[in-house]
């Protein structure tokens, strides 16, 4: 349990909202699939080739299936216009940040001030929600996740977090392809004394104000 002075949610996954997830993702919103508007944000992908942007598409249809309505939105517009996103996201009920690289999606919520108003939208009761890099940015801290993203496709490296949890999510664990490297970014982890919670690509953590679970 972890207590903060905001009344939070946030949905942390390894990919969008496979099997029983959009149950639990429609009851953390508190509507029903076809009441849910979400501002997806894909940039986290933005350093990859477009040969390598299938799972991009791949999260956007899965979310389009599961009956949400999806509005596509670029945080790099926002760079210099902060005073706009908050504006801009004010009638969706989720903002989802997809994956990617993890150090240039922190890098770009710093550029484009997300990350000074990312309170304030988690404030007027909106969904956090991120599938890999987008649920790696929202824990405390980076360290050691360079084993699995190249930092230098940031044009500055940050090693914080957004901190808006206070747990470390290891999303795609027991995938075979990245289970040696996850296994030792969580052995590297160990000695910072923070809990770490690994997921698999059909587990979600759910953040409700002050508590957080692992489902299902």
């Amino acid at each position: 349990v972890f207590c903060y002075h905001l009344y939070m949610k946030l949905f942390l996954s390894s990919t969008s909202v496979p099997g029983l997830l959009k149950e639990e993702f429609c009851k953390l919103v508190g509507k029903q699939p076809d009441n849910i508007r979400i501002a997806l944000f894909e940039n986290a992908a933005d350093p990859y080739h477009k040969e390598r942007h299938g799972f991009v598409e791949k999260n956007y249809e899965e979310l389009r299936a599961a009956g949400f309505s999806i509005d596509r939105f670029d945080l790099r517009t926002f760079i210099g216009k902060t005073e706009t996103i908050i504006t801009e996201l004010s009638p969706y009920d989720a903002i989802w940040f997809g994956g990617g690289n993890t150090f240039y999606l922190r890098w770009l919520m710093r550029e484009s001030g997300f990350e000074t108003v990312v309170r304030d939208l988690l404030g007027s009761e909106k969904v956090y929600a991120g599938g890999s890099a987008g649920a790696i940015v929202a824990g405390p801290i980076l360290n050691h996740f360079d084993a699995a993203d190249d930092p230098n496709d940031a044009p500055s490296i940050i090693w914080e977090g957004l901190g808006l949890v206070d747990i470390i999510p290891l999303p795609h664990w027991n995938t075979p392809k990245f289970q040696g490297v996850l296994n030792g970014i969580r052995d590297n982890l160990l000695p910072y004394g923070k809990e770490l919670v690994p997921i698999t690509d059909e587990q979600a953590i759910i953040v409700d104000v002050d508590r957080w679970r692992v489902s299902p």
